[in-house]
């Protein structure tokens, strides 16, 4: 059968209905794409946000660590440079002299 002017238009327009759809299914996976990649990016800059919540709560605990570490070495500094030393000092030389006396 030798197609008509009506075959030829009604081919067109069925043509241009499924091209539509094409173009709106097309969209569709689209948007659909554009939201999973928006959830996805929401997800990791959640966990990035973590991170950084975790970084900071550790070199805070690291700063502190470090401050209870240099007290440490501060008392003990003191406690060889400070008086007791010189006790200590005063105490040897007395059993000194009592050593060399007897």
């Amino acid at each position: 059968h030798i197609p008509t002017k009506k075959d030829v238009e009604a081919a067109r327009e069925r043509a241009t209905g499924l091209r539509d759809v094409a173009t709106k299914l097309q969209k569709a996976v689209g948007r659909s794409r554009l939201a999973q990649f928006t959830r996805d990016t929401k997800s990791r800059e959640d966990e990035i946000q973590e991170l950084e919540e975790e970084k900071t709560r550790l070199i805070a605990e690291y700063e502190n660590f470090m401050e209870i570490e240099r007290e440490k070495l501060s008392l003990i500094d003191q406690m060889h440079a400070g008086p007791r030393q010189d006790e200590l000092k005063d105490k040897s030389r007395k059993q000194l002299r009592y050593l060399e006396s007897s």
